[in-house]
């Protein structure tokens, strides 16, 4: 017979991401039928690893996109499936390698020799979170002298929730490859301007400073540090360019969201724009969410417009219509509106998409779907989230007529993203954040990508200066826009500082 208390915590594994031995797990009367934890699942798992085998190169997109991870392989693919397989199939076996795991390596990061096999090896080693071990102690200790980080975050670099191996994204995959390809199917009712709120929200400030930052809600350390510099700076804005995960329910959006930016919140308007994670839920948790706060989130819905005395910030949803498209009609022709009135304003936009990727040299649909606006030169900038990289790019004329800038990596725990040759970007790249979240030479996590969000100040001229910060406080790179006298509504560089060591 199986047992009922194991059952129940590889259940947990699968739909929290975390795990802790029962203590009763072995008793005669937790005693539960034998079998599988859901025969639905499991005959979905073996399907997918059927229609994989036969079919790769059409099945990949669809896991690569859920992932973030491009490069992501077949095989990498089919060791995700496999260990979904096992922990479904046989949960008490699973349960019994996490303890055994566990009983050989109590304390501190998995063997190394553990981290290079597939998802049902790993598993075992990174879940539940291991505390850190005496060497990660010691490291982590002169970290917080060196860059005087606040003692009451607690820093753990053996976290690996969100990463491609957490059980927890099995449950979404129905959701995310299946019942999202029927967007806009399933979601709340969208929230549109009238005649009576127009989502245009005047601030006459011609100068001010605002941060900008995405991919932020997992509620981990980097993102409660990054929160404290916000709630310190004190901007009078804060823009979120989506994504609270795992799938924007109303739990994580008050844990790993509202309660992190709970003192952000004292002092800034907070802007949250929905991307395709909140909308895994349906999107009717992220409606509450905005309702909920007010008076320190004004927008009324999930696209507006914060227009300044020489500036306008323009958020778009990308999302509700369709995945990383704008097409819907209202939307189109109220952004038509806001740029015609504009008044000469410097036109930043904002989107939780992409028009195009570092090291992909196609361009995105929803690129497409503004070139209407772009290749007239409509946008000085063009912030974007979902990706999670930090980058900034230059202007391409007719193509890409604006400066862009990916900033992904509020939160996420992504991939470090590496130069690669000219000939493989769409776009010429200004300045990319290839250093790792730990700085170099204290071992710790050289695989993530660093963490961090923009300040965005606004000048009197019409132009803007961007600086880089990391989640430990660290500038990283800052440059300064004018507006181009050959190009109306362009900016162009006027100053440049590169942080070749990491400095507060």
């Amino acid at each position: 017979m199986g047992s009922k208390a194991k059952r129940r915590e590889i259940l947990r594994l699968i739909e929290t991401g975390e795990f802790q031995l029962a203590p009763d797990a072995g008793a005669p009367i937790d005693r539960a039928p034998d079998g599988p934890l859901d025969g639905a699942l499991l005959i979905d798992i073996d399907a997918r690893r059927a229609r994989l085998a036969a079919d790769p190169d059409g099945e990949l997109p669809a896991y690569r996109d859920f992932y973030k991870k491009a490069d992501l392989t077949a095989r990498e693919v089919d060791e995700i499936l496999k260990a979904a397989h096992r922990a479904v199939g046989t949960p008490e076996l699973f349960y019994d390698d996490i303890a055994d795991a566990l009983a050989q390596a109590p304390d501190g990061d998995a063997p190394q020799g553990k981290i290079g096999l597939g998802c049902a090896m790993k598993i075992p080693w990174l879940y539940p979170t291991r505390p850190p071990s005496a060497a990660q102690q010691e490291a982590i200790g002169r970290l917080r002298d060196e860059y005087r980080i606040d003692p009451t975050v607690e820093i753990n670099p053996n976290e690996h929730h969100f990463e491609v191996c957490d059980p927890a994204w099995w449950p979404l995959w129905k959701t995310h490859l299946v019942t999202m390809r029927g967007w806009p199917g399933g979601l709340a009712p969208f929230i549109e301007h009238d005649a009576t709120r127009t989502f245009v929200y005047d601030d006459q400030r011609a100068a001010t400073h605002v941060a900008l930052f995405a991919d932020f809600g997992v509620g981990h350390y980097h993102s409660f540090l990054i929160a404290k510099q916000l709630e310190q700076k004190r901007y009078p804005y804060a823009f979120h360019l989506g994504d609270v995960y795992y799938a924007g329910g109303a739990e994580e959006l008050a844990y790993r969201y509202a309660n992190v930016l709970a003192g952000v919140m004292q002092h800034s308007l907070l802007f949250s724009m929905p991307e395709n994670h909140e909308l895994y839920g349906g999107g009717t948790a992220w409606q509450q969410f905005i309702r909920a706060s007010q008076p320190r989130i004004i927008q009324e819905g999930s696209y507006f417009c914060v227009r300044f005395a020489k500036h306008q910030i323009i958020g778009l949803d990308v999302n509700w219509h369709g995945r990383q498209r704008f097409a819907y009609v209202p939307c189109r022709e109220w952004l038509e509106h806001v740029l015609e009135t504009g008044g000469g304003r410097t036109n930043i936009l904002l989107t939780g998409s992409a028009p195009f990727r570092h090291g992909v040299r196609a361009y995105t649909e929803l690129h497409d779907d503004l070139a209407i606006w772009h290749q007239q030169g409509k946008f000085a900038l063009w912030f974007w989230g979902d990706d999670h990289y930090c980058a900034l790019f230059q202007r391409r004329v007719g193509r890409a007529n604006f400066i862009g800038s990916c900033i992904g990596h509020g939160g996420f725990p992504g991939e470090r993203e590496l130069p690669v040759p000219d000939v493989m970007q769409p776009v010429d790249v200004e300045w990319l954040e290839d250093e790792p979240r730990f700085p170099r030479g204290y071992g710790l996590r050289d695989d993530l990508g660093n963490n961090g969000w923009v300040e965005l100040a606004l000048l009197p001229s019409g132009g803007v200066e961007l600086l880089y910060v990391d989640w430990l406080g660290c500038k990283r790179y800052r440059i300064r826009y004018e507006p181009d006298p050959a190009a109306p509504g362009q900016l162009a560089p006027a100053e440049r500082e590169a942080f070749a060591k990491r400095v507060r």
